[in-house]
């Protein structure tokens, strides 16, 4: 806020008399004592009462001379007087109000609809205060400081003239001692200095005392704030245009969500049965407020604030932030996020709410072999209050600017529509959303039946109808109907145009029998055409799947005979045989792109990082999330199924070309681990089509055999000693 200065005054009259009443009998008195004295005393007296008159009848004729010669301007108010006195106090009163509503608004008197009208371009503070966000998505919109100027002389003309004048407020403040009369419109000409603030102003005005006699007229009227806004606005701008470059907000984000707080999950895995699960609206909460205590930590280096010591090691690195442009020591700038603010928040995958850990293994006949994995990618759309004080004044200037994260990468490559976040509320259900939203847009969808093996150049891809599809934000599935052909009279496509409600990083799927299911990631924007690409497959049941094991075992090498990269010597039953009653098989094929990357650290967005910090773990599960993964398939096989499970699963396997899958196979019985499977197997699309019997073999390694555990992490060294998957 800034210090309005008032002004007083007091008018205070002084009155002074004096009476001289000599009568006859007391100067005769005088007389005849002096006389008695000295005769002489007599003429004495009556020639200095004669210079007396002389003096005094001198005295009148100059004072009467002087009168009639004063001109107007000695008599009337000076630049000091009380009249401009007070305009100059009210200049700077209005002008302090002007400033003080500009700060607290981003640069505005009266903060545009543009603004206020739309949740992605402001913060609301109150009921009556909006700040504007000079910066949302990738666009910028910014009052220049001419702008900001022209707003603050109009608001000066507009306001300074109801001080001085008899309004709805107050009455005029000279009325009753003078009468002050306007000649002309007031104009304002306000000059933001480095220093200081300048309103200059221009307003005749004739100051007559009440007998109608001009006292005065002034016409320049001035006064100094000693608030630097040019100094702020300058130290405002050049954050924005740094963190529009640099993305510092979004990295301090990712690095929040990156230290894997136990209710902010990210990737990892565990050897456990027990799912792991976290409620969406709990992490969402944890996120919040850890954004609301760093985010003030951030400091602007050159300006006013206290170093971080050597004790913070890490704040020093990151939260001390070298803007682009000169910056200056007189301002403090703080950076606030705050629990109320707008906050769009999705994270993927969900269900019901729930973030759940994928599990690979257990069940009734593998309890004791299990792993949980997850993996979660966050969209999060939030604002940044920027504050920028003159520490000599307090005055300050706030504005505001979208941070943008999409699946865990900073982004501003679009606009983003961030929305309130309603969702978890129990009083919005799926149907409420889906068609009663007040915020939806049009989006079309093309439908294709894709067959592509970059390995052997094979890519074909057709349009493909009836594929239905559905759009998902967080825990709400909206279904949108199911593709048609030649829609819209456009010929050979397929697909449909439906409006759907707005989410940041919503996800569109399709779905059809005989298809592998698809998605993709989608910031809804109006207009935009998406294409959903299914792959065909080819289901087996698993009446038609067999198992074969091979014993394995190791012996002592003799002297000349070489040992295998596992140091080992072994021998393998090639015949094989089928599972024994308590045996149980649990397979997964996991088909990947050919172009695979291993993601460093400087994949994933932290400037910091290096390969060598990152673990296998966490380069796996990038490369699994980045999309190389096309499709896997995970089933149990046991002697002790019935015939009627076994003929209602189904093993789903892409089909139209020859695919590598990678198969891992774990061989167990009710108690302990016996043996797996590790390689890389080849299903020919040829064979596939009129193929009876799918026929997986496994290692079987001999009980109590000494290398058991050698054997068993080298498995993959030894898939060439028994056959591939068969299709016969």
């Amino acid at each position: 806020m800034f210090f309005n200065r008032g002004v007083g005054g007091r008018d205070s009259t002084i009155t002074t008399k004096s009476t001289t009443n000599i009568t006859t009998n007391n100067f005769k008195q005088i007389t005849d004592k002096i006389s008695t004295k000295n005769k002489k005393g007599q003429v004495t007296i009556f020639i200095i009462l004669g210079i007396l008159l002389l003096l005094s009848v001198a005295l009148i004729l100059l004072l009467r001379a002087e009168q009639v010669g004063f001109e107007i301007s000695e008599i009337i108010p000076t630049k000091k007087g009380v009249v401009e006195e007070y305009i100059s106090s009210c200049i700077n009163e209005v002008g302090s109000d002007a400033l003080s509503l500009i700060g607290l608004q981003g640069g505005y008197i009266e903060v545009p609809e543009r603004y206020t009208d739309d949740i992605n371009w402001h913060i609301p503070v109150s009921d009556f205060i909006a700040v504007p966000l000079w910066g949302s998505g990738n666009l910028i919109d910014r009052p220049s400081i001419s702008q900001i100027k022209n707003d603050v002389d109009e608001y000066v003309e507009e306001n300074v003239r109801n001080c001085l004048f008899e309004n709805e407020i107050n009455g005029g403040v000279f009325d009753e001692i003078y009468t002050l009369i306007e000649l002309d419109d007031i104009v304002s000409d306000v000059k933001f200095e480095d220093s200081h603030t300048d309103f200059d102003v221009t307003w005749d005005i004739v100051v007559q005392d009440k007998s109608g006699e001009v006292l005065s007229e002034i016409i320049q009227h001035s006064s100094r704030s000693d608030v630097q806004f040019k100094t702020m606005y300058d130290t405002a701008s050049d954050i924005l245009d740094t963190e529009m470059l640099e993305l510092k907000l979004e990295d301090i984000t990712q690095d929040l969500i990156s230290l894997e707080h136990d209710n902010l999950p990210v990737a990892g895995m565990e050897i456990s049965c027990a799912p792991k699960q976290w409620r969406t609206s709990q992490v969402e909460e944890t996120l919040k407020e850890m954004l609301r205590i760093n985010i003030r930590a951030l400091r602007v280096e050159g300006t006013s604030f206290t170093e971080y010591s050597e004790a913070f090691p890490y704040y020093q690195n990151h939260y001390t932030w070298n803007i682009d442009g000169e910056v200056s020591e007189d301002v403090e700038v703080n950076f606030r996020y705050e629990n109320n603010y707008p906050f769009t928040f999705q994270v993927t995958p969900t269900s019901g709410g729930l973030m759940k850990s994928n599990q690979l293994g257990g069940g009734k006949l593998l309890d004791f072999l299990c792993l949980q994995q997850w993996k979660f990618t966050y969209d999060v759309v939030y604002p940044v209050m920027i504050q920028v004080y003159d520490e000599d004044t307090g005055a300050v200037l706030q504005m505001g600017v979208s941070v943008n994260l999409v699946t865990n990468y900073p982004d501003k490559g679009g606009v983003v529509y961030a929305r309130e976040s309603y969702f978890g509320n129990d009083a919005v259900n799926e149907e409420e959303y889906c068609q009663d939203s007040s915020y939806v847009l049009p989006v079309s969808v093309t439908t294709y039946s894709e067959i592509s093996n970059g390995a052997n150049g094979v890519y074909y891809r057709e349009t493909l109808e009836d594929v239905n599809i559905s759009y998902t934000c967080l825990l709400y599935t909206c279904p949108m109907g199911a593709s048609e052909y030649d829609y819209e009279q456009r010929g050979d496509v397929a697909g449909l145009t439906a409006l759907i409600p707005y989410c940041a990083g919503g996800i569109l799927r399709g779905e059809k029998d005989g298809y592998l299911d698809t998605w993709t990631f989608t910031d809804v924007r109006e207009g935009d055409e998406h294409e959903l690409n299914l792959r065909p497959l080819l289901s087996f049941p698993l009446s038609q799947v067999e198992i074969v094991k091979h014993t394995i075992s190791s012996y002592d090498c003799g002297d000349d005979e070489p040992v295998d990269n596992n140091g080992l010597c072994v021998t393998v039953d090639t015949d094989g045989s089928a599972l024994d009653e308590d045996e149980t098989v649990l397979v997964n094929l996991r088909m990947l792109d050919d172009d695979i990357e291993i993601i460093t650290g400087q994949d994933v967005g932290s400037n910091e990082s290096t390969e060598s910090e990152l673990s296998d773990e966490f380069a796996f599960f990038a490369l699994e999330e980045e999309g190389n993964e096309v499709h896997s398939v995970e089933f149990v096989m046991s002697p002790t199924f019935e015939e009627e499970f076994l003929t209602e699963a189904v093993v789903d396997l892409l089909y139209g070309a020859d695919f590598e899958y990678e198969l891992i196979i774990t061989l167990v019985n009710e108690e302990e681990l016996l043996g797996g499977y590790e390689g890389i197997v080849t299903l020919p699309w040829s064979g596939l089509g009129a193929a009876e019997t799918l026929k997986f073999h496994v290692f079987d390694i001999k009980a109590g055999d000494d290398e058991f555990y050698t054997i068993l992490g080298g498995l993959e060294e030894y898939t060439n000693l028994i056959p591939d998957i068969e299709v016969e």
